[in-house]
């Protein structure tokens, strides 16, 4: 209680936040200024009403808390540094360290370690994989399909395994389901405090298009895209351009699938938009992105379209 004191003193104090003002009606300024001293305590309720008080949101909140229970903890540094070998494609350096956990029984540890060897056998090949490490991952996706609450890391893992036919363990009705619930959490503004989860849940549902495209699952796979477009352009859900455009290119490869003359016309302005970013802005992704779309069209319509 002492530490929730601390944060609450130095939020108030950074933010020129008077207790009057940070206490309102929920507290007296007297048992705050106590509570911040960790020489009182106070109720729970009592407790969000004051952080709500400060402008203080949920995400806000535990991001000091993590900060003060975990800056000098070992996780934390493991964590940083698998996340710096992922960020900048290192896998076999991030296989090596996971490999090195500093708490072996803890259920977040298995979840990230998870992580890591999906991402190692999708891009480097799932022989890398030890035997108990391919029976972790397996156990540890069953397990998602019996919790309802799910983490950043619970989505990172199951998104993982929806790119890769080596794990994803998981049943159409099961990715259907899903898939709504992640529309569901996109609806919701609350979602919209932490930009990561929103990229993450974008990724997911691409990643769904992904196996809709690649089973022929094309009545499913247009409704997820009608969804996504809806929360984009009616609810004005802040997506990055990239991940939009990556929508509107599962939808062309599932309309040239499917021999309809719309698919073209969509690659078409996909192609103009891929040189008009690089034209005017020299945008370092749009060559890479313009090369796959193009192999990807083209082994779609088994020959090669040129402009």
């Amino acid at each position: 209680m002492e530490i929730l004191g601390k944060i609450i003193k130095e939020i108030r104090e950074n933010r020129n936040i008077t207790l009057k003002e940070a206490a309102g009606t929920s507290i007296s300024t007297t048992n705050l200024s106590r509570f911040e001293k960790g020489l009182s305590m106070i109720r729970a309720d009592t407790f969000f009403k004051i952080s709500h008080n400060m402008g203080i949101d949920s995400h806000m909140l535990f991001t000091h808390l993590q900060e003060h229970f975990l800056e000098n903890d070992n996780y934390i540094q493991w964590e940083n540094q698998l996340t710096h070998c992922v960020t900048t494609h290192n896998f076999s350096k991030a296989l090596e360290i996971s490999r090195k956990p500093p708490i072996h029984s803890s259920y977040l540890i298995t979840v990230i370690r998870s992580h890591v060897c999906l991402l190692v056998s999708e891009h480097l090949g799932i022989e890398l994989l030890l035997k108990n490490e391919i029976s972790m991952v397996k156990e540890t996706l069953k397990r998602l399909i019996n919790s309802d609450f799910w983490t950043i890391n619970e989505f990172s893992l199951y998104e993982a395994s929806l790119r890769n036919p080596n794990f994803n363990i998981f049943s159409k009705e099961f990715i259907d389901f899903k898939s709504h619930s992640v529309i569901k959490l996109l609806n919701k503004k609350s979602t919209y405090q932490d930009a990561s989860l929103v990229d993450l849940l974008m990724l997911t549902l691409i990643s769904t298009l992904d196996f809709y495209q690649q089973k022929e699952l094309y009545s499913n796979a247009e409704l997820l895209i009608s969804n996504i477009k809806h929360l984009y352009f009616l609810a004005s859900i802040p997506y990055t351009e990239t991940r939009l455009l990556n929508v509107y290119m599962y939808e062309t490869y599932i309309l040239l699938k499917q021999n309809k003359p719309k698919g073209k016309e969509l690659a078409s302005l996909i192609l103009n938009y891929l040189d008009a970013q690089f034209a005017l802005f020299e945008h370092p992704m749009c060559p890479e992105l313009r090369n796959n779309f193009i192999k990807n069209v083209s082994h779609l319509r088994g020959r090669t379209e040129s402009k």
